[in-house]
This record gives C-alpha cells, sequence and structure tokens, in this order.
C-alpha cells in the first residue's frame, strides 16, 4: 500500500537548501529521490552556486529520474574550458583590451546555452514550490535572493564564479555566485519561517596538491567558505524555533568544483549522504506532522 502523500496542508513548512559549488551540487538529486519515495513535498527550495542548478530543476518540475539523465549529459560538454584569451590579453597589455566587469578567465557561452536548453522560457517566479537563487552583487558586495526574472539567467547569475567565470547583468545589477555571501543560505529558509529546513551541501576544502595560480587561488576561497558556511549554520540553528537537518556530502578523495568526469562519483556520495540521514529526514517529517 502507498504510504499518504505528506502534503504542505499537512505538516508544517518544509525547506530544501542545496549549497555546493559547482558540479559538486549534483549530489542532491538522491536527497530528492528519498523525498519522492516518501511522498514529502517541500514548500521551499533554495539554492546557491552549484545547488542554483539543481533548485531550479527541481521547481521546474525535473523528476529526479529525468536530473540523472541530464546531469549525465553533461559529462559529454566542455562547460568550463573556454579559455577568454581577450581578458588575457587584457591583463598583460592594458593598452591593448581593459577587461571591463563582465569579463573573466573563461567563457560562459556554454553554461548559458546548457541553461537555456534545460529551462526554455521559464520564469523564476512560475516554479512550484517557490524556488529562491542565492546570487551576489559584485559592485556593491551584498547578497541578492532572486525570487524572479528569466530562470537560465538567474541559474547563472547565482552560480558565475568570478574570476574565473564573467559576472552577468541581471535586473540592472552584475551579479556572481552566491557562495560569496552565503554558500549554504539556511539563514534565508530561517528568515522565510521555515519549521524544518534539509540543507544538503559540501563543506569546502583545499585541493592538497593544487597545480596551477587558478586551483591553489580556490584554495583561499575554499577555506573562505568553510568559514563562512560553520559560521552561518551556528547562527541559524540559534535562530530557528524547530528542525535542521544538515546532510553533508563527504568524497573517497579531492573533487574539484569544475571536474565533469566526477558526476558518478558524485552522485554516489550523494546517495551515500542521503542514506546516513534517511531515518531522521522521515523521522522529523512525521513526528513533526503528528505534532500539528
Amino acid at each position: 500500500m502507498n504510504p499518504t502523500k505528506i502534503t504542505p496542508s499537512a505538516r508544517p513548512k518544509l525547506a530544501v537548501v542545496i549549497g555546493a559549488i559547482g558540479v559538486r551540487a549534483i549530489a542532491a538529486i538522491p536527497l530528492f529521490e528519498l523525498l519522492d519515495e516518501a511522498r514529502i513535498e517541500a514548500d521551499l527550495l533554495i539554492g546557491s552556486s552549484g545547488g542554483a542548478l539543481m533548485a531550479a530543476m527541481r521547481g521546474a518540475d525535473y523528476s529526479p529520474a529525468e536530473m540523472r539523465k541530464l546531469v549525465e549529459g553533461m559529462r559529454r560538454e566542455k562547460l568550463y574550458s573556454q579559455v577568454d584569451y581577450r581578458t588575457l590579453l587584457g591583463f598583460a597589455h592594458p593598452k591593448l583590451a581593459k577587461p571591463g566587469i563582465g569579463s573573466a578567465l573563461k567563457k560562459s557561452d556554454r553554461q548559458h546555452e546548457l541553461y537555456r536548453r534545460i529551462f526554455g522560457e521559464r520564469r523564476l517566479e512560475d516554479l512550484r514550490p517557490t524556488t529562491l537563487l542565492q546570487s551576489a552583487d559584485c559592485i556593491v558586495g551584498e547578497g541578492v535572493m532572486l525570487g524572479a526574472g528569466p530562470l537560465a539567467d538567474a541559474v547563472y547569475a547565482a552560480s558565475a564564479m568570478a574570476p574565473d567565470f564573467p559576472p552577468i547583468q541581471f535586473d540592472g545589477r552584475w551579479l556572481v555566485d552566491g557562495a560569496y555571501i552565503s554558500p549554504v543560505p539556511i539563514l534565508e529558509a530561517v528568515k522565510r519561517q521555515a519549521d524544518v529546513i534539509i540543507a544538503l551541501f559540501y563543506d569546502e576544502e583545499p585541493k592538497p596538491h593544487p597545480e596551477d595560480l587558478l586551483e591553489s587561488n580556490f584554495n583561499i576561497l575554499a577555506a573562505y567558505f568553510s568559514r563562512l558556511i560553520k559560521d552561518q549554520t551556528i547562527l541559524s540553528i540559534e535562530l530557528h524555533h524547530h528542525e535542521i537537518i544538515l546532510v553533508p556530502i563527504r568524497f573517497d578523495r579531492y573533487v574539484g568544483p569544475w571536474e565533469l568526469g566526477a558526476i558518478p562519483e558524485i552522485l554516489q556520495a550523494g546517495d551515500k549522504a542521503v542514506a546516513r540521514k534517511r531515518d531522521e529526514i522521515l523521522d522529523v517529517v512525521a513526528n513533526s506532522t503528528q505534532q500539528i
């Protein structure tokens, strides 16, 4: 017999937060599989960085099976390898080409193409459940929570890791990866009065042996992101009135944020992370429902 479907009207407000940089956020797919299996519907989806793509796909009503198929196809695409030689020339010879705000070390054409292929003309405000994407204004240095606008552009705006990839002008602001402000935006779920928050994330760590300047630079960012995750998570727990379930992703080796070849490993890590938290997730939702 199928379990009773637990809908938003039959239990406290549930938020799912996805925070992981780059392709490592794909580990969220097993979490969506568990929620579907248990017939649990979320009221709110919030994604930052790579988590923006996962939250948007879920909000756009892609099934976990469809998501797996799409991300498997990403392994064959060279999404992150187009060098912008004009920008490099500008750094070397500023008089020949001065890089503007929308410049970066790599081009983002293939990422934009992928997001438009996945989302078409969908708009962020039309997704169900309500889906929010964490971005950052690179001019004034403040967080921007996106809740409306062209979905493909919003996903890019929430995951553009500058200076590797260029900022995007969105609704009059130059936006970059939301991880710079909130790698795991649990605080936004608290702010929106979610009763139960499930946060799947990767606690950033440096690559043991960086091979080039960009990798060593990302190691500095990884330390910053890790500290930000810890501080914001502690604050969320102190402010929250109910349940926060943390689902950390762990890998057997270092997996880079743009390592498309590691997608099978990332999915396996997601399977393991969700399996470790399965009973806790089901128990918290069930007990919270009984307390209504």
